[in-house]
């Protein structure tokens, strides 16, 4: 089996930034993507520059929490509130021309943001896999290719229980991403979910570190992440 393990939310605290830190310097994890428009930012470039993994760093794309980078989002009502995101996934089917563009611009202000300081952005992925709506998709892809982020997560297809229907979406939307020219994993999955080891396949395991009086946990799973995955030196590495 073929594992690349990713920390989330690379940026959005001081908290956050000391697991994904640690995580590095322990072999738990290969790559990490993060979240530009969140307070632990600047800290996070830091950190990576002096731990020498900056090269393992993705975009984390965020139209879900905190405020803005770029203006005209500000004023689209479906997306933000008071100067701060409200969007929730899958809570709009369509965009009209003026939310395009400014998700357009947001993300685009997003990954300069990283570029300005020296982070080129190995691969993407989202807040809450908001990539993976096909409406939002497609305001990103041309800017992925423009900045050349070939490597994008799929959505979850292991370990979560889909019904058919989201399942038949899945197998399309990644069907589309390879055929749009991305590189893909395989799978895509939790890194505490149960993965078939005896595969060949790419698989990416996701987690989301952060520092707990001196514990590290999953902060969105809510569990202690001790030592997840068992020997990363014997998984070859994609990103």
């Amino acid at each position: 089996m073929n594992v690349i393990v990713n920390a989330d939310d690379f940026g959005m605290s001081h908290r956050v930034n000391l697991a994904i830190d640690y995580c590095f310097k322990k072999g738990i994890i290969s790559s990490t993507t993060i979240i530009a428009n969140m307070p632990g930012f600047d800290e996070a470039i830091n950190l990576a520059y002096i731990g020498k993994y900056d090269k393992c760093i993705g975009i984390h794309f965020n139209l879900v929490e905190g405020e803005p980078l770029s203006s005209p989002i500000k004023y689209c009502n479906r997306i933000c509130k008071n100067g701060k995101f409200i969007y929730k996934r899958n809570s709009v089917l369509f965009w009209n021309k003026r939310e395009r563009e400014a998700i357009r611009e947001e993300f685009i202000t997003q990954i300069e943001a990283c570029r300005s300081k020296g982070i080129l952005l190995s691969h993407c992925d989202s807040h809450c896999h908001i990539h993976t709506e096909l409406p939002i998709f497609l305001i990103m892809y041309k800017t992925l290719k423009y900045y050349v982020i070939k490597k994008i997560r799929i959505p979850l297809n292991r370990g979560n229980n889909s019904s058919l229907l989201k399942k038949v979406y899945k197998f399309i939307f990644i069907r589309v991403l390879r055929s749009l020219g991305f590189v893909t994993t395989s799978y895509f999955s939790s890194l505490y979910a149960a993965i078939n080891s005896n595969s060949d396949k790419w698989v990416e395991l996701m987690c989301h570190p952060i520092m707990h009086e001196n514990i590290l946990y999953d902060h969105v799973e809510g569990v202690v992440i001790n030592k997840y995955p068992l020997n990363l030196k014997n998984y070859t590495q994609l990103l």
